[in-house]
């Protein structure tokens, strides 16, 4: 499964954002987990880092997901929001 398969990445100075679609929570959680293991990998090749605690998640979607998504980097919960500054 390629990255550009998945999801779409968009950079604009030192900020990254990234979407990812998929049909159900437990698809989203799985290509979420595949993207990120990519970009920590193209952030260390590039001697950049992720910050988790300025990362954000903002989800779009048409049906109310059942649970909060609670996903992680590097053993940190990454926030949920309903907005984002970009």
């Amino acid at each position: 499964m390629l990255i550009n398969k998945i999801s779409d990445v968009i950079m604009f100075a030192d900020d990254t954002g990234t979407l990812i679609t998929a049909n159900s929570q437990d698809e989203l959680l799985q290509r979420f987990n595949h993207v990120l293991n990519h970009m920590s990998k193209w952030f260390q090749a590039n001697q950049l880092t992720l910050n988790p605690t300025r990362t954000k998640v903002l989800k779009f979607t048409s049906a109310e997901l059942p649970n909060a998504l609670n996903l992680t980097y590097a053993d940190k919960l990454l926030l949920e929001v309903e907005t984002v500054k970009f």
